[in-house]
């Protein structure tokens, strides 16, 4: 189990050094489980203890599950198939969740979702599958 935690690590540095656009990402397990994320140690604006990045992260985890569940029932009930992918527009750049196998997400924060970035991006899900396989 160590060695795929490596591999999914590594496969996450790899995508945010390809595009400077990504922030941050993570890979999320459709329960909301966090497997491995790049998030900043501060995501708000005082320090954190190890406690309240475990909270935080959990919380994006499962709140970045709800969105890709939630989105992917809505696409089947109009009878769209599943869901390919999710971008969210925010103040501070988009989040874009894609499928990356049949129990996992992909979460990115991008500055600008550009084609280029979204190559990266569909590239990493097709190692994050191959990891997981």
């Amino acid at each position: 189990m160590d060695s795929i935690r490596v591999a999914l690590k590594e496969a996450l540095i790899a995508l945010e050094k390809g595009a400077r656009e990504i922030k941050s990402c993570a890979i999320i397990r459709r329960d909301g489980i966090m497997l491995e994320s790049t998030l900043p140690l501060s995501m708000g604006t005082g320090p954190l203890t190890k406690l309240d990045l475990k909270r935080g992260t959990a919380t994006v985890a499962r709140l970045g599950a709800l969105l890709a569940n939630t989105s992917d029932v809505v696409s089947g009930e109009l009878g769209r198939g599943n869901l390919q992918q999710l971008v969210v527009d925010t103040p501070e750049g988009k989040m874009v969740l894609l499928g990356a196998g049949p129990e996992v997400i992909l979460l990115c924060h991008v500055k600008e979702l550009t084609p280029i970035v979204m190559l990266n991006i569909s590239g990493a899900c097709a190692k994050i599958k191959k990891i997981l396989a």
